[in-house]
């Protein structure tokens, strides 16, 4: 289940809390701020954005007016059955059986450490995945 689909936009109609490719990351926008025309151009467009699987914070500045790789991302609920080493194995929407890695990385060490006490207690969890620009990954819980 890959979604791989990218249009293009104009970077002065993205607003925050939508999603943009900072230097080929798909991101979640956080920040927009807008410088006004100048006297030798056109406004320009800073993006803060974070990493839609990592949480790590990029920023980029263009035109306004500048065509930008605005990507598809979809989101599902697992329904977390077992964690084991470092996967995680549940069953989506459909009841399908899916086999996801667990996330790496400093920003997302306390997402796994209380998805791993929620199975550890015994609690039912339902984990968020994300896909976008051919990947797929869990990128939060909700609360059950």
């Amino acid at each position: 289940m890959s979604v791989d689909h990218i249009y293009h936009d104009k970077a002065g109609s993205v607003k925050k809390g939508g999603y943009l490719l900072v230097k080929g990351q798909p991101c979640r926008v956080v920040e927009v701020h807008k410088s006004k025309t100048g006297k030798h151009g056109s406004a320009k467009i800073r993006f803060v954005g974070l990493d839609v699987f990592t949480r790590r914070k990029y920023e980029d500045l263009m035109p306004s007016s500048e065509n930008v790789e605005v990507p598809e991302v979809r989101k599902y609920d697992l329904k977390v059955q077992n964690m084991s080493g470092k996967t995680v194995t549940g069953l989506d929407p459909e009841g399908k059986k899916v086999t996801l890695p667990l996330p790496t990385g400093k920003t997302m060490a306390d997402f796994v450490e209380e998805l791993s006490d929620r199975i550890r207690s015994g609690r039912p969890t339902i984990a968020i995945v994300a896909q976008c620009v051919g990947k797929e990954a869990i990128v939060g819980l909700r609360g059950c």
